[in-house]
């Protein structure tokens, strides 16, 4: 073993040590995914609300889709997020209070809403993979659902169509501009950025 392999887990052990006193950080898992989808022609998993997302949770999916899909022939597979990354810590039940902050329990990827997860494409329609899709939300531990490009594209183009049509002024962002109700008082700067969304 040379003597940069030696620094470089040091290194790595400093982090991880460091990492683990941090808070929680719930703003890694708030706001809209600005990720854009790269192929057209694919069939996604996405995600509605944010959270955490934890190894036995990307291995029930990664099951499922392995059962579905033939080494690649027909159908296949990508994963739109990385890989658990965020040390979570927990301490053993019963425990007596004090003793500084518990050991690393696991490992999670938090993912913020609008998140396309997975992305399915090959000589495949939705309806094809929809039953897939749907099974895949319904054991996700946050909120989400199957949607394909169309879908995407008509919602976005009904939400700017609501957007373009509204005649009611007071939007969230019109009050908070105005401190409509004096909600400057109570407001947090995240509503300044997102308008009330995420939260």
């Amino acid at each position: 073993m040379s003597d940069y392999t030696c620094a470089k887990d040091l290194v790595d052990m400093a982090y991880l040590s460091w990492y683990k006193q941090k808070t929680m950080e719930l703003i890694e898992q708030k706001k809209a995914d600005k990720l854009e989808k790269e192929n057209e022609r694919n069939q996604d998993f996405k995600i509605l609300r944010g959270g955490y997302l934890s190894f036995k949770h990307l291995e029930r999916i990664r099951l499922l889709v392995n059962k579905f899909v033939d080494d690649g022939k027909k159908y296949f597979a990508v994963w739109r997020i990385d890989p658990p990354w965020k040390p979570i810590t927990a301490r053993a039940k019963g425990k007596r209070m004090g003793g500084g902050k518990g050991p690393i329990s696991e490992y999670v990827v938090p993912v913020k809403a609008d998140r396309i997860l997975l992305e399915m494409g090959g000589y495949c329609e939705f309806f094809h993979v929809e039953r897939l899709l749907k099974t895949l939300a319904s054991t996700a531990p946050m909120k989400a659902r199957a949607v394909s490009y169309e879908m995407l594209m008509e919602e976005r183009k009904a939400r700017e169509n609501v957007e373009s049509q509204n005649l009611n002024i007071f939007t969230m962002d019109y009050c908070i501009k105005n401190n409509m109700a004096g909600c400057h008082e109570w407001l947090s700067r995240y509503e300044y950025d997102w308008g009330g969304k995420y939260l």
